[in-house]
C-alpha cells in the first residue's frame, strides 16, 4: 500500500500487528527530514467528534478499536479508512492541501514513512540491550558507514555521500552488513556477520528476537518493498 508525494517523498504504509496494540489502532510518523508532521482524521456525519489528530514526527496517537468515533465498525479487523495531510518544509502551496487515503483496519499499526534525503536503519530488534552494529565495506575503511544503534534507535546517511552509498543516487544498490548484540550470547555469536542488499534512498528496518528470527524489510525510493530473513555469511562468501 502506497502513497506517492509527488518526487518530492515517497511514504509507504506498513500494517504492523504488534500484541501490545491489541486494544488500539495507532498511527506512527516515522518521516525523515526537517519535523515533518501530518494530520490524519477519519471522516463522520458529526466531523466535531471524529478521530482528527496531528502527529509530530517521531510520535503516535491512538484510538481504541471499540470506540465508535475512530472505528465504525468497532473490531479489531473492521475495515477503516484514515486520511491523511502532511506538512513539510518548503512546499509548494498547491502541495499543503494535497489529501491522501488510507484502507487499514481497526486493530492495526500504521507506520507512516519516507525520506528523499537520506537512507536509514531502523533498530526494532526485541529484548533488554538488543543492539545493531551497522556499516558497509568501502575502499577508504577510514570514510565508510560505520554505526552502532541501540534498540528503538536509527542512523541514517544522506544517499548522495558516496561513503556511505558509493553509487550516488536514491535507486543505487547498497549492501549493508551488519553484526548483533544480544543479551547472554556465547562468545563465538559475537562474530556473526550478515547482509542486506538494498539501495541509497531505502528505510530498513531490522527486527527479530535472537539469530534465528532476525528479518528486514527494505522500503525503496519507490515506493517498492522488500523483505525477508537475514543470512549469515562467511568472508569467503564476498570473493
Amino acid at each position: 500500500m502506497k502513497l506517492s508525494f509527488n518526487v518530492v517523498l515517497t511514504v509507504t504504509v506498513l500494517l504492523s500487528l504488534y500484541s501490545k496494540l491489541a486494544g488500539a489502532f495507532c498511527v506512527y510518523n516515522k518521516l525523515e527530514g526537517d519535523s515533518p508532521t501530518f494530520l490524519v482524521f477519519k471522516d463522520l456525519e458529526n466531523f466535531s467528534r471524529a478521530f482528527k489528530k496531528e502527529v509530530a514526527q517521531g510520535d503516535h496517537e491512538c484510538c481504541p478499536y471499540d470506540n465508535g468515533e475512530c472505528n465504525f465498525g468497532r473490531q479489531r479487523d473492521s475495515p477503516i479508512i484514515l486520511k491523511i495531510r502532511f506538512g513539510f518544509d518548503h512546499v509548494r502551496p498547491s502541495e499543503a492541501n494535497r489529501l491522501y487515503f488510507i484502507e487499514c483496519e481497526g486493530g492495526a499499526g500504521i507506520s507512516i514513512i519516507g525520506s528523499t534525503q537520506a537512507f536509514c536503519i531502523y533498530n526494532e530488534l526485541e529484548g533488554d540491550g538488543a543492539t545493531v552494529y551497522a556499516y558497509n565495506i568501502i575502499s577508504d575503511e577510514s570514510k565508510a558507514f560505520k554505526k552502532n544503534i541501540e534498540r528503538g534507535g536509527k542512523e541514517c546517511c544522506p544517499f548522495d555521500n558516496g561513503d556511505c552509498n558509493p553509487g550516488g543516487q536514491k535507486n543505487s544498490p547498497l549492501d549493508l552488513h551488519f553484526r548483533f548484540v544480544f543479551r547472554h550470547l556465547s562468545p563465538f555469536e559475537f562474530v556473526r556477520k550478515y547482509i542486506v542488499s538494498c539501495e541509497g534512498g531505502a528505510g530498513i528496518t531490522i527486527t527479530g528476537s535472537s539469530y534465528e528470527d532476525l528479518a528486514y524489510v527494505c522500503d525503496k525510493s519507490d515506493g517498492n518493498i522488500l523483505s525477508g530473513q537475514l543470512l549469515e555469511y562467511a568472508d569467503s562468501n564476498l570473493l
